[in-house]
Formats: structure tokens, C-alpha cells, sequence
């Protein structure tokens, strides 16, 4: 290993929790991270968030590890779209880095990433409702480039990107946590964390569990897209994190709560789509999916 070179992957999925993982296990001090949390620097060409100033396939290795300026046991890259990456496969099974997964019910994690596009990141039209973004994804919409909307049902599938991780680094190099049982007792999730990466778990005794990267409702989007265009260039954590909460409260709109509740039915259709790949990732990975049952 390199000085200071990432051995550890929390690589998504995407919308499961994993921005407050990351944050809370930052805070470890046996664990490092990057100058960012998502760093997407092991993305494949054809990605959205594929940057071709920075990109191991253009940039090599030691630009990638330039990103990690701490040292410590474990050092982590906390992009979660690395999950579906071959370059971030591949470099994982050079150098068997271990793995950290999050599983979300895939039919809420689609209805989630529809509503931060929409409501949140303002990338999909205020009008359009989930049942019509279904339709949308059914047809081919390519949602100017991003994959990560349009293909946002296929990366639900987690079986099949799981199964190629572990050809890569092997299932000992593997966790994967279920979002919903992680989340109702967070401490408890860390703690499992702690144990597998060998490191001292009562840390996380009497720790802030605080959640973040929320979706909200975007009042104004136009003052939304005039953020989303400044936002590269702020590189500053810190100031991120003082700006954050106060461009929120002065751009949140409230929650349309009828049309969540309208959306449950179409989600529970949805559900049944996943059925089999569900099955499949419980029997390959012995998971209890359990709380993907309820309703």
C-alpha cells in the first residue's frame, strides 16, 4: 500500500444512507477519508459523473491517492457510484481493498432518487409525477446524459453488480449492511462496522448520530440551478457545511404529503419488479431481507 492510499470502499448504493455513514465513521480516529467525501475519481468513461480532469484511466494512481492527505488505519473513498464502476472494481481487486455496501429496498430507493432529482437537485421537472417517471424510464428517457436517473431501476438490481465486487476482492473483503435495519439502530450498525474493520466500537457510545444529505423540496429553481453551477467551485468542507443548512432554510418548500401518499401504491407495484433479483441477492450473500416486506 502507498502512504495514505484508500483501503477501504464505501461504494453505495446511491440514496442508502451511506452520506451519514460516512460522516460518522470520518469521525473514527483510526479512520481517514478524501479531501471529499465523493471524490468520483475510479469512474468509468461513460459515467455522468465521469471527470475527464480527473479520472484514474487519464490520471493514474498517484493523483488518485494525492485526494488522501490523513493517515490512519483505514482510509476511505466515500463515492457511492462507485458501486457500479469496473474501473473501481478493478482497482479494488488490484490492491483488495475491503468493501462497504448499503441495500435499500430497490422500489423506495427508486422513488427516492426521483424525488432528489426532482425536489432536491431540480434536474427533473417539477410537473412530472413518479408515475409518469416510470413511464419515462419504460420509454428511454435519457435525462440529458444521466445515468444515474435514467438507469436508476437496472442499479436497483444489486445482485448483479454485487456478485462482480466479489470476484474482485472476495467476500471476506465484503459488508453489506440493509439500509432499513442499519438505520433503526445505528449504533448497533456501527458497531458491526467497528468489529469487521477492527476497531475500537464503543467510540460510537453516546455518539450524535446525526443524519445528512436529506432530500428536500426546492422552493425557487431557479436560484437552485444558479447553485448547482457555483457549487464545483466551493472546496472548502467547512464553509459547505455552514452554507448547506442555511441555503436550505431559505429555499425549502414544504413536503407535498398527498402525493407521497398517493405514490405508495405505485411503489408497492414496483416492488414486485425486484422480486427475483431480490431472492437471488439474499441466497448469494446470505441476507435477511426481511424489512423489505413490510409495509
Amino acid at each position: 500500500m502507498f502512504l495514505n492510499q484508500p483501503n477501504l470502499l464505501l461504494a453505495g448504493a446511491p440514496k442508502c444512507g451511506t452520506t451519514s455513514v460516512y460522516d460518522w465513521l470520518i469521525a473514527h480516529p483510526e479512520v481517514g477519508g478524501g479531501v471529499e467525501k465523493e471524490l468520483f475519481y475510479l469512474m468509468d468513461s461513460h459515467d455522468w459523473k465521469f471527470n475527464p480532469r480527473a479520472n484514474i484511466s487519464q490520471h493514474g494512481e498517484e493523483t488518485y491517492h494525492a485526494f488522501f492527505k490523513q493517515s490512519a488505519k483505514h482510509i476511505v473513498d466515500g463515492t457511492t457510484l462507485n458501486l457500479y464502476q469496473e474501473s473501481a472494481i478493478n482497482y479494488a481487486g488490484k490492491y483488495q481493498t475491503k468493501g462497504v455496501f448499503f441495500v435499500r429496498e430497490p422500489a423506495a430507493r427508486v422513488y427516492s432518487t426521483f424525488r432528489y432529482f426532482r425536489d432536491t437537485r431540480t434536474m427533473i421537472d417539477s410537473s412530472i409525477s413518479f408515475e409518469q417517471f416510470l413511464g419515462m424510464l419504460e420509454q428511454g428517457q435519457q435525462f440529458n446524459k444521466n445515468n444515474q436517473i435514467s438507469q436508476c431501476i437496472e442499479q436497483s438490481n444489486y445482485v448483479d453488480y454485487l456478485t462482480k465486487w466479489q470476484s474482485a476482492i472476495g467476500q471476506k473483503n465484503m459488508k453489506i449492511f440493509v439500509f432499513e435495519d442499519f438505520i433503526r439502530n445505528p449504533e448497533a450498525g456501527m458497531r458491526r462496522l467497528c468489529d469487521w474493520l477492527e476497531i475500537d466500537a464503543d467510540f460510537y457510545k453516546d455518539f450524535d448520530f446525526n443524519k445528512a444529505n436529506e432530500s428536500i423540496v426546492i422552493r425557487n429553481r431557479k436560484l437552485n440551478k444558479l447553485k448547482e453551477l457555483f457549487a464545483p467551485f466551493v472546496r472548502s468542507k467547512g464553509f459547505k457545511d455552514w452554507l448547506r443548512p442555511l441555503y436550505y432554510r431559505l429555499n425549502q418548500a414544504p413536503s407535498n404529503l398527498s402525493e407521497k401518499q398517493q405514490d405508495k401504491a405505485i411503489i408497492e407495484q414496483l416492488k414486485q419488479q425486484f422480486d427475483g433479483k431480490n431472492r437471488q441477492l439474499a441466497q448469494v450473500f446470505g441476507l435477511d431481507l426481511s424489512a423489505w416486506s413490510k409495509k
